[in-house]
């Protein structure tokens, strides 16, 4: 009897430990149930940083934008990619290539990369997702070839250093969740990782979710509000409990309706908004672009585009008003 009310007291703690986190709020959905195909993510920042979608075809020379040692490569598959600016600084931070590979990249206030070694070649955080979808077709090639290169923290904006983790998922179903944990690279690989938020680690927020989960994740007991660990919760039991969709495009409107769920509002942060949402429909090989700061949306059909031809370059204001609907 002592030794079970201890172990209920410890994981009372740990809750509590985890629910004091704080951080941006970004969030990452794979819904690869129920024979649905979909991806929706959120971006919630300080602000926003005047997005363009930027549609890459085959061949492209690309860096890794580190000063020791740079990565050099030309890319093996066209992409659609989010690209972040500010002043001279651009960054990658969610999007897919032609094969299927997407990837997601968000707030992670507790990483601490790698100590650099200069003997190996590096690619900053800025184009670490661009450096996974030139190369690879699949989240299990991006596993085979993950120490290939080092991965370099760099300023960007206002930011000394960023603290990132990414999320890949494929056409397949599989799932991968990798972080820097204490200086060294952790991987998280399985389909059933189809959550992500931001800090803590994902092993402590799968030791949180499980909490929930034995109660059968009762609306009642669910956390509402937007620290990531009660984003993660509710994300991971809302998608558990979604029924069958019967089109691809109602399975992208369920997974909205989560995401939603999951944003953050204008004017309810001090410190941070969703500026937008992205979504990827699978069946439909739709890339979906939500921007929070126009009532309209669009998407590219990445199946329609020749990624073969240098001409297929294109660069998308994604605020823009007067988008809507297939862009391709």
């Amino acid at each position: 009897m002592v030794n079970k009310m201890k172990k209920v007291l410890s994981s009372f703690l740990v809750i509590l430990l985890l629910l004091s986190t704080n951080g941006w709020s970004c969030t990452r959905l794979f819904w690869n149930t129920k024979g649905a195909m979909v991806v929706g993510r959120s971006f919630d920042w300080d602000s926003h940083y005047n997005e363009t979608i930027l549609i890459l075809p085959r061949g492209m020379q690309h860096v890794g934008g580190v000063k020791v040692n740079e990565a050099k490569w030309r890319s093996k598959f066209g992409s659609i990619v989010v690209q972040e600016n500010h002043e001279q600084q651009t960054g990658i931070t969610d999007g897919i290539n032609e094969k299927g590979l997407a990837a997601h990249l968000l707030s992670f206030e507790d990483a601490q990369y790698e100590e650099r070694d200069k003997t190996r070649q590096g690619v900053s955080v800025l184009q670490w997702l661009q450096y996974y979808l030139d190369n690879f077709a699949s989240v299990k090639e991006v596993i085979k070839h993950i120490h290939d290169v080092q991965i370099e923290t760099t300023h960007f904006a206002a930011f000394s250093t960023l603290p990132l983790h990414v999320a890949i998922e494929d056409s397949e179903g599989d799932s991968a969740i990798i972080e820097f944990i204490e200086g060294k690279l952790k991987i998280y690989h399985d389909r059933a990782y189809r959550v992500m938020t931001n800090e803590p680690s994902y092993a402590q927020q799968l030791d949180n979710l499980a909490y929930y989960e034995a109660s059968g994740c009762q609306k009642p007991l669910l956390p509402l509000d937007d620290k990531s660990t009660s984003r993660f919760v509710r994300a991971a039991c809302y998608m558990s409990a979604l029924p069958l969709a019967s089109t691809s495009q109602q399975a992208v409107a369920m997974i909205s309706s989560i995401i939603e769920n999951v944003s953050v509002p204008y004017g309810m942060s001090e410190t941070e908004a969703t500026w937008w949402r992205t979504f990827i429909d699978y069946s439909s090989h739709r890339y979906y672009f939500k921007s929070t700061r126009v009532p309209t949306f669009f998407w590219l059909d990445y199946a329609k585009i020749d990624f073969s031809r240098s001409s297929s370059f294109r660069q998308i204001e994604a605020h823009a008003p007067h988008l809507m609907g297939d862009l391709s």
